[in-house]
Protein backbone atom coordinates (compact mmCIF):
# COMPACT_ATOMS: atom_id res chain seq x y z
CA UNK A 1 0.00 0.00 0.00
CA UNK A 2 1.01 3.45 -0.83
CA UNK A 3 0.34 6.28 2.06
CA UNK A 4 -0.16 8.96 -0.69
CA UNK A 5 -3.13 8.29 -2.97
CA UNK A 6 -3.62 11.22 -6.35
CA UNK A 7 -7.17 11.83 -7.83
CA UNK A 8 -7.43 13.61 -11.21
CA UNK A 9 -10.83 14.57 -9.45
CA UNK A 10 -13.31 13.84 -7.25
CA UNK A 11 -15.13 10.69 -9.17
CA UNK A 12 -11.70 9.34 -10.79
CA UNK A 13 -10.08 6.10 -9.94
CA UNK A 14 -6.67 6.88 -8.92
CA UNK A 15 -3.79 6.71 -10.32
CA UNK A 16 -1.58 5.56 -7.96
CA UNK A 17 -3.52 4.17 -4.85
CA UNK A 18 -3.40 0.40 -4.44
CA UNK A 19 -3.43 -2.11 -1.39
CA UNK A 20 -2.53 -5.60 -1.46
CA UNK A 21 -3.00 -8.44 0.66
CA UNK A 22 0.59 -10.29 0.81
CA UNK A 23 0.69 -14.03 0.14
CA UNK A 24 2.13 -13.44 3.69
CA UNK A 25 -0.85 -12.94 5.28
CA UNK A 26 -3.43 -15.47 6.98
CA UNK A 27 -6.51 -13.24 6.47
CA UNK A 28 -8.64 -11.86 4.06
CA UNK A 29 -9.57 -8.32 4.57
CA UNK A 30 -11.27 -5.43 3.63
CA UNK A 31 -10.64 -1.86 4.54
CA UNK A 32 -12.38 1.59 4.50
CA UNK A 33 -10.94 5.36 4.05
CA UNK A 34 -12.27 7.82 6.77
CA UNK A 35 -11.36 11.80 6.23
CA UNK A 36 -10.16 13.04 9.99
CA UNK A 37 -13.51 14.21 10.38
CA UNK A 38 -14.81 10.37 10.27
CA UNK A 39 -16.99 10.67 7.44
CA UNK A 40 -16.02 7.50 5.58
CA UNK A 41 -15.56 8.49 1.74
CA UNK A 42 -14.53 4.43 0.74
CA UNK A 43 -15.16 0.95 1.47
CA UNK A 44 -13.44 -1.56 -0.14
CA UNK A 45 -14.63 -5.17 -1.38
CA UNK A 46 -13.17 -8.05 0.45
CA UNK A 47 -9.31 -8.74 -0.74
CA UNK A 48 -8.26 -12.04 -0.38
CA UNK A 49 -4.85 -13.13 0.56
CA UNK A 50 -2.39 -12.87 -2.60
CA UNK A 51 -5.07 -10.10 -3.98
CA UNK A 52 -4.15 -6.49 -5.15
CA UNK A 53 -7.00 -3.95 -5.73
CA UNK A 54 -5.72 -0.57 -7.75
CA UNK A 55 -9.23 0.57 -9.17
CA UNK A 56 -9.61 2.85 -6.24
CA UNK A 57 -12.78 5.74 -6.68
CA UNK A 58 -13.88 7.46 -3.60
CA UNK A 59 -17.65 7.14 -3.01
CA UNK A 60 -18.06 10.76 -2.22
CA UNK A 61 -16.70 13.78 -4.72
CA UNK A 62 -14.09 15.56 -3.04
CA UNK A 63 -13.13 19.02 -4.40
CA UNK A 64 -9.76 19.48 -5.27
CA UNK A 65 -7.49 19.77 -2.44
CA UNK A 66 -5.15 17.82 0.03
CA UNK A 67 -7.04 15.28 2.58
CA UNK A 68 -6.03 13.54 5.70
CA UNK A 69 -7.27 10.31 6.40
CA UNK A 70 -7.33 7.10 8.28
CA UNK A 71 -7.16 3.68 6.37
CA UNK A 72 -9.00 0.96 8.96
CA UNK A 73 -8.24 -2.69 7.58
CA UNK A 74 -10.48 -5.49 8.67
CA UNK A 75 -9.35 -8.85 8.92
CA UNK A 76 -11.56 -11.28 8.48
CA UNK A 77 -11.90 -15.00 9.80
CA UNK A 78 -12.42 -17.94 7.40
CA UNK A 79 -16.58 -17.24 8.28
CA UNK A 80 -15.72 -13.76 7.07
CA UNK A 81 -15.76 -12.46 10.61
CA UNK A 82 -13.91 -9.34 12.20
CA UNK A 83 -10.88 -10.91 13.79
CA UNK A 84 -8.77 -7.43 14.27
CA UNK A 85 -8.37 -3.98 12.99
CA UNK A 86 -5.25 -1.61 12.46
CA UNK A 87 -4.96 1.75 10.99
CA UNK A 88 -2.43 4.13 9.02
CA UNK A 89 -2.68 7.44 8.03
CA UNK A 90 -2.77 8.19 4.58
CA UNK A 91 -3.32 11.60 2.59
CA UNK A 92 -5.87 11.81 -0.37
CA UNK A 93 -4.95 14.47 -3.22
CA UNK A 94 -7.37 15.42 -5.40
CA UNK A 95 -6.31 17.44 -8.41
CA UNK A 96 -9.19 19.04 -10.00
Amino acid sequence: MNVEWTFADGLAISSDAYVENSTENQNDMYFDVKLNTGECIYTSEIIHVGERLETIKLEKDLEAGNYSAIVTYHLLDTNGNEVATAEIGILIKVLN
